[in-house]
């Protein structure tokens, strides 16, 4: 009986552990604290190829802004923040935004 009583213990402390770790320890949680892009490209993508673009500013994870886009094939690049055709893509998609609202 206490044998069965002490496997209770042990297999509930494992449960609470296994809940107060992140699902995959180590994994997301060290992505977020560093930078995602290793390189960029400045190459135009038209925007009816864009699926989505996210944009990461500098902080303590990285220090510098990143802008991420996933194409609608499902591939992402990581773009140069500072170029030219870029900043028009993005208002172009602001003002479709507002539009919409």
């Amino acid at each position: 009986m206490q044998c069965q009583i002490n496997s209770l213990y042990i297999i509930g402390l494992i449960l609470l552990l296994s809940h107060c770790l992140p699902a995959s320890y180590g994994g997301s949680a060290v992505r977020e604290l560093r930078c995602q892009c290793i390189n960029t490209v400045s190459t135009a993508f038209h925007k009816k190829h864009i699926r989505s673009l996210e944009v990461y500013p500098k902080g303590p994870h990285c220090a510098r802004v990143e802008v991420i886009v996933t194409l609608r094939n499902g591939v992402q690049h990581c773009l140069d923040p500072d170029t030219k055709w870029l900043t028009s893509v993005v208002k172009k998609i602001l003002r479709r935004n507002s539009q919409k609202k």
